[in-house]
């Protein structure tokens, strides 16, 4: 049986890999941002998708109100011992509230194999 099924994880749901940062989350609740600490800190959590399921987008939705820099985010595979095996990646583009996706994608959710996580950083610090 084959159907399209989306998931979407709200940016406040990532935490920071460092210890040492700040952040916040807006009014509504559904968006992140660092206040302190390192601006270029990576956020993440962990993705969990059906086994056997097929990956066919990511896409990232973003409210950028900063000019002077580009949010990122990575849909990155690892293998079980921590190292990256792939990485799809998007970002911001300008200001404003728009989305970014990737390419086609085919790869199939294996956890005997891999695990999935998402990674995001703002480049920079601050509400916008």
């Amino acid at each position: 049986m084959s159907y399209n099924a989306f998931l979407r994880v709200a940016g406040s749901v990532l935490r920071p890999r460092e210890s040492d940062v700040d952040w916040g989350v807006n009014n509504q609740g559904g968006c992140l941002y660092a206040v302190s600490g390192d601006q270029y800190t990576w956020f993440n959590t962990p993705l969990y998708l059906e086994q056997g399921s097929t990956i066919k987008y990511f896409r990232m939705y973003y409210n950028d109100q900063n000019a002077s820099s580009n949010s990122f985010a990575f849909l990155t595979i690892y293998d079980l011992y921590g190292n990256v095996v792939d990485e799809f990646g998007v970002s911001s583009n300008g200001t404003g509230e728009n989305y970014a996706t990737t390419t086609e994608l085919e790869h199939v959710v294996d956890y005997d194999s891999y695990s999935y996580v998402i990674n995001w950083s703002s480049y920079s610090l601050g509400s916008n």
